[in-house]
């Protein structure tokens, strides 16, 4: 059925003049322009929706999230913004308490950061954890998902003991009850994963939540994330949810295949070669590199300025990040690479470059994640391989106040340097990587355009030379976002032939006050030309719209 939504404000993309009405034929743009030659289509059978001066954008694209673990956090025990040991012990007795859980059963929680504690930032142990159950295993993740503190029976359900050997990769204290990285793998394996339907409806919530919010697509990192079985049973759900018609999003997948054996097998199984739609579709290989800042486990330089002991550590020799980088590019995949440190980042390029030396592509969309910690040098090596940074400027909330204790001023002041990256002429993809932070994309943008924290803080903004415009905010979080995954001529603006993904808002993006752009709510949300959000009758949100047809 053909739709005309007329009479609004309309932002097409990056250096194209408003419109004011948009035309759909099934799931495809056929006009933007103005009202008047928007009614030139109009048949009896259109179907007419009045913005009444309404904003209306592309669809956000999310560069980076984990659906699964979004959705799966919001069911488990939270602790965001604990503020001490005592909290959490307290909060994770209540929240067994208040569940009901029984003896033997697995509790799972996240959003712990030792950098709020009031007694100072120390990880809480597996001895306070021991305070809260004796008979429940108990795995307390913090807010960035790398660090994990398990209780004595969670070690014991893990098999793991004081002479248990700590994969590569990562680190294992069995007196503390502390793991990272690499080493979370020998917990995770031991708790049970969802069954089929829970692991549908946890996908299909998330996803739901994620068009509220006025994101249609979703780069998202969850191939990895079941601990009892492999890529093939995750990448089966979402197929299964495609064929269904219950994707509530475009699913982008970025492949967290992480040895050379898991990642010959999927492309021994040719996954990345089939035919598919514009729903589902493989993205990059997705390889974690190093730490997090919070955690002092990213690869940095040179020790941490406020733990000399320490530089933080990579996850891969540099030989077998070469190797895996590599398969990636030779099978025609590219790649998207976690970095936050320096030592990361620079190593990450350093494979890509190897990939392309032995094998040139101009067009190879290779991607750095995160790309914090960062130095001139560093941002003129993006430009040069033409790698991707995909960045999450929300993060900006908590580093801003930690990054000069951890790596000094003066490497500080050239760290989330998204600004320069966007004048340098560096493809730039913004995300969340929710669940470290919520999937709205209207707090990142302000984030981005403010470089404020959650509170306003500080009133000029951190470093403000590196604000981003708000025009450039949203071309990076819609158009660049497409590009990441090739798929800039279906999506990221909105001009005719192009899929029909949109969204309105109640309020003007580009003529708001900066600090208030996270109030805007979303109205309206078209994937394909059809909304998905809400899901009952809009006639309440536009009063005076006109619906001629149905």
């Amino acid at each position: 059925m053909r739709k005309i939504i007329y009479n609004g404000v309309i932002w097409p993309q990056k250096n194209k003049s408003l419109c004011e009405a948009i035309v759909i034929d099934d799931d495809r743009i056929a006009f933007v322009g103005s009202n008047e030659d928007a009614f030139q289509y109009q048949t009896e059978e259109s179907w007419m929706l009045d913005l009444n001066g309404a904003f209306a954008m592309p669809g956000f694209n999310d560069s980076h999230l984990h659906l699964y673990g979004s959705a799966l956090t919001k069911s488990q025990l939270m602790l965001f913004g604990v503020a001490s040991h005592e909290e959490l012990i307290e909060s994770t007795k209540a929240y067994i308490q208040d569940r009901g859980i029984p003896n033997g059963k697995w509790v799972v929680g996240r959003g712990w950061n030792q950098d709020l504690f009031k007694e100072g930032p120390v990880f809480p142990t597996k001895h306070d954890l021991d305070r809260i159950s004796s008979v429940h295993p108990i795995v307390l993740n913090r807010v960035c998902g790398h660090v994990m503190v398990a209780n004595s029976l969670a070690l014991k359900k893990s098999g793991i003991e004081s002479t248990t050997k700590c994969p590569s990769g990562g680190t294992l204290d069995f007196e503390t009850g502390t793991l990272t990285e690499h080493a979370l793998g020998l917990v995770y394996k031991a708790i049970p994963d969802p069954s089929e339907d829970e692991l549908e409806n946890l996908l299909v919530s998330g996803m739901e939540y994620a068009a509220s919010k006025g994101v249609t697509t979703l780069q998202t990192d969850d191939l990895n994330h079941l601990s009892q079985s492999g890529f093939e049973r995750m990448l089966s759900i979402y197929e299964r949810l495609e064929q269904e018609g219950k994707l509530k999003t475009r699913i982008r997948i970025q492949a967290q295949l992480p040895d050379e054996k898991t990642l010959k097998r999927f492309l021994d199984q040719n996954h990345h070669k089939k035919k598919r739609g514009t729903m589902l579709k493989i993205g990059p290989v997705k390889l974690l590199t190093d730490g997090t800042l919070g955690a002092k486990t990213a690869a940095m330089r040179s020790p941490y300025a406020d733990d000399p002991l320490t530089k933080g550590f990579m996850t891969y020799s540099p030989e077998t990040l070469n190797h895996l980088v590599e398969m990636a590019h030779n099978a025609s995949m590219n790649v998207a690479l976690h970095a936050i440190g320096d030592e990361a980042i620079s190593r990450c390029l350093d494979a890509i470059e190897n990939a392309l030396i032995k094998k040139p592509n101009l067009d190879h969309r290779h991607a750095i994640v995160h790309c914090q910690i960062t130095d001139e040098a560093i941002l003129n090596r993006f430009k040069a391989l033409g790698v991707t940074a995909i960045v999450q400027p929300i993060f900006i909330d908590y580093d801003m106040h930690i990054v000069e204790s951890r790596v000094g001023a003066q490497l500080a002041s050239t760290s989330y340097a998204f600004g320069t990256m966007v004048q340098k002429g560096i493809r730039v993809a913004i995300g969340t990587d929710a669940p470290i932070e919520d999937l709205d994309p209207l707090p990142n943008v302000q984030a981005a355009v403010t470089r404020k924290d959650k509170s306003g803080y500080p009133p000029n903004g951190f470093h403000p030379e590196e604000k981003m415009s708000v025009e450039d905010a949203l071309d990076r979080y819609t158009k660049t976002c497409a590009e990441s995954t090739f798929d800039e001529t279906i999506l990221g603006s909105l001009e005719e032939g192009k899929l029909a993904d949109f969204i309105v808002l109640d309020q003007n993006l580009l003529e708001i006050d900066p600090d208030q752009i996270k109030s805007a709510n979303v109205l309206v949300t078209f994937l394909g030309g059809q909304i998905i959000h809400p899901v009952s009758s809009i006639n309440r949100i536009f009063d005076k719209s006109k619906e001629i047809s149905k």
